[in-house]
Formats: structure tokens, sequence, C-alpha cells
């Protein structure tokens, strides 16, 4: 069996578009640069950004995988051969994907710190147990959990949130509420490890992180459904914003006053930063609200196309030969050709509910 490494890289890449290896991992180590961001976008994956933190992956084993002729590199970028795209097409049906937006919007590591914890204190406390290990868990996660208990104590709600917690589990996937169940932590039960739960259901350890994830989105959509049930607090405080506040007080400046230098000024940032920040937005953002056409012009797009062809992915930016367009507009043409093909095809992305 793949390693959970080489799963997700395996399935990261693709048979028709080689991609950057360099690019992935900084993808997976959410280094959260307009490059990362620009081929996270063209790879369909920006939902993935960051994922290694929650996996505890730092590098993707792409030698390996080219070893067992799963993968093959032409011009340092890396494509799945035939055997490679049986694999993914394997582990693809193991893997549950709508995950993606809260991922990218929600501390989903941090809810299941402070779900595994609570569950765990309030079985203790249930059987009276006062001496036990408790799971490892973050010191702000575990003041957290230590005031929400006592509070569900004080307002008699224990038996609450265990019925919220029961109805949760019913109404996940089979497969969903198997997963969570055997990760729970409680007295006399020390709880699974990912890689027993994948041995116990023939599993890539992969798949039960990304179903872990599924149950986690689900629980935060749940919460958002039902924000007087006790597991609700569990998700507040743990959003974050999908654009960074500086770029997005960009955007906002720009539409304003229509002027870069001004907004670098207002911002005390290069306007080179301002670029940045705008192609951040462009990536992130639905079509009809980016400014495409403060910036570049159909003639200049229909130019690019007759130089380079339709695949933006072989565009190569020539600062000789671009007849005075920037790199911010050669990068952003290949944003609006990408978004405007993807509406056409009646698609965002593999992440469509995070990019569109």
């Amino acid at each position: 069996m793949l390693t959970i490494e080489q799963a997700l890289a395996l399935v990261l890449l693709a048979e028709k578009q080689p991609r950057r290896h360099r690019s992935l991992t900084n993808l997976v180590r959410g280094k959260r640069t307009v490059a990362t961001l620009y081929w996270g976008f063209r790879y369909q994956w920006l939902g993935v950004l960051g994922i290694g933190r929650y996996l505890a992956i730092q590098e993707l084993p792409f030698a390996s995988l080219r070893h067992q002729q799963l993968v093959a590199v032409d011009h340092e970028q890396d494509y799945l051969t035939p055997a490679g795209l049986n694999q993914q097409q394997l582990l693809f049906q193991q893997l549950p994907l709508q995950w993606q937006a809260e991922f990218q919007t929600t501390d989903l590591q941090r809810l299941k710190s402070r779900l595994l914890l609570l569950t765990q204190v309030i079985s203790e406390f249930n059987h009276h147990e006062n001496h036990y290990f408790a799971v490892r868990t973050p010191m702000r996660e575990r003041v957290w959990v230590k005031n929400y208990f006592f509070q569900l104590v004080h307002t008699n709600r224990l038996a609450e949130f265990q019925s919220d917690l029961t109805a949760f589990l019913a109404a996940l996937p089979t497969q969903t509420a198997q997963v969570v169940s055997h990760e729970l932590v409680g007295y006399h039960n020390n709880g699974w490890t990912r890689e027993q739960i994948a041995q116990a259901l023939r599993l890539n350890p992969l798949a039960v992180a990304f179903i872990e994830l599924a149950a986690l989105a689900q629980l935060v959509r749940w919460n958002r459904n039902k924000p007087a049930g006790t597991l609700a607090p569990l998700s507040q405080g743990l959003q974050r914003d999908l654009i960074t506040k500086k770029a997005r007080q960009t955007l906002q400046l720009y539409q304003t006053s229509h002027d870069v230098k001004r907004v670098a000024a207002q911002q005390h940032i290069k306007p080179s930063t301002v670029d940045e920040h705008l192609l951040e937005n462009a990536i992130y953002v639905p079509l009809a609200q980016f400014p495409y056409s403060d910036f570049v012009s159909q003639k200049e797009v229909q130019r690019l196309v007759r130089q380079y062809g339709n695949n933006v992915d072989d565009w190569q930016f020539q600062p000789d030969q671009e007849a005075g367009l920037s790199f911010f507009q050669f990068r952003l043409i290949q944003i609006w050709l990408t978004k405007l093909a993807r509406k056409e095809a009646g698609h965002g992305s593999a992440n469509a509910t995070v990019t569109e």
C-alpha cells in the first residue's frame, strides 16, 4: 500500500497536465505566495493549501513514485503514467473531497483537538474517573475545553451535549461515522490511530485523513445550522479569512480610487506589492467581482493567445517580447482565461466552493 505521503503526491498530479513538484510541495506546506496560490488554482487544488500541517507532511516523495513508474518527469514537472493514473483512480474511490472550503476558512485541526478532548473529559467525568491520560492537546485548546466543560456542568447540559453528538454522528455517512467513532477517546477507550483505522477498514491512511476532514467540515456546517446546540461553541473563534486582510483592503481601496500608486501610498507598500495583493484577489474572487478590464484589454489577451497558444501552462513570460506588458498583467490574463474556460465548461475547479 502507498504511504500517506505517496498517496497525497499521487492525488495531486494529473496525466495530461505536467505539474511543478516544487509548487505542489509549497502548496502542501501552506507557503502563501502568489506563485503558490496561482499554481494551486491552475491545478485545481487550492483547497488543500496547508494540508501538510494537518497531516504532518513536509515533503512529497515524487522520486519514489518515479521509481515505482507511477510518475514520469518532463522538464522538472511530474505527470502520471498509465499505472499511476490507475492507482490514482483507485484512491479517488476512497477519498471524500467536500471539505476544502471549510479547511480554508476554519481551523479544522483545532476543531478536532477540541472535539476529542471534550468528549474524553465528559466520558471520564461520567464514570467518576479523575486520573487519566488526556488526549495530547495544545494548551490553548486545553484551556478552552476546561472552560466549556465547566460551563456545560454548571448549566446542566452535559447530557444534551452527548445527545447532540450522537445525533451528529447518526447524520454522517456510515463509513465517516465509523472513522470518527474509532478516533474518539473515553473511559477505558484510548481511541484508534489513523493507521489502525486504515487497516481495519482497508483504506489508505490518506483516505482516513480525508474522511476525518469531511466529518469536521460537516460539523462546521452542522453548527452553522444549529447555533443554539451544545456542539456549536466547538467552532467558535476558529474562522479565518480566505483572502488575507491586507489583500482584501488593497482591493477595496483600489475599487475606490482606481489608482495603484495611490493605494500603495495609502497602504505604505510598494506598487509591486499592490500587484501581488490584486493577483491574490483575482485568484479567489468570482470572475465578475474583479476589474480585469482596468489592467488588460481584449486586444492584449488575443495577442498572447496567438503568440503562445491556448494552454496557459505553456506560457513563459519574456519581457523583451511582451510589448510593454508587465508580469502582473501577464499573470492576470492567465487567471482571467482560466476562469473564463472553467465557466464555459460549467465548473470552477476541484474545489469550486473555495475559488469561485
